[in-house]
């Protein structure tokens, strides 16, 4: 059997080791496996290799829930598959997702303590859609 070789890159840090600088790039997580390649950003300006894979929600956008009757729902609809996704996060270092909070007047900080002495400010379904607790940092 002959070896094919991909035709894009399968990481971020292979295009850094090609000289590249910080740009988008098409990366194949898997090489000429099952999983097609995708789009991603890649943030080579430190030392570690930042791989940004982007999503529909707008960089601003207004949500209108304030009770438990009128809850926000907000979809992240991602550029990649979920087996994309995974194919990239397995093989890094590190991995984080950021979503802000910001708002004049919020009652985001009077929520309610539970039975643990917690205070839930969020709640967000993981990529293996288990609900998990989340809080905010807010700053002036």
């Amino acid at each position: 059997m002959e070896w094919i070789r991909a035709i894009y890159e399968l990481s971020c840090e292979a295009y850094k080791h090609l000289g590249k600088t910080s740009n988008y790039y098409w990366i194949d997580p898997d090489g000429s496996g099952a999983l097609g390649p995708l789009k991603v950003y890649c943030n080579m300006t430190e030392d570690k290799v930042w791989t940004t894979v982007y999503h529909d929600l707008q960089m601003q956008t207004s949500v209108g829930g304030n009770s438990l009757e009128k809850l926000s729902v907000l979809q992240l609809n991602y550029s990649a598959t979920m087996d994309q996704i995974s194919a990239i996060t397995s093989s890094a270092e590190y991995c984080e997702q950021f979503i802000s909070y910001s708002c004049k007047m919020s009652r985001l900080l009077n929520t309610p303590v539970d039975v643990a002495g917690d205070r839930t400010f969020a709640l967000f379904a993981n990529r293996n859609l288990e609900i998990e607790k989340g809080s905010f940092v807010l700053t002036d």
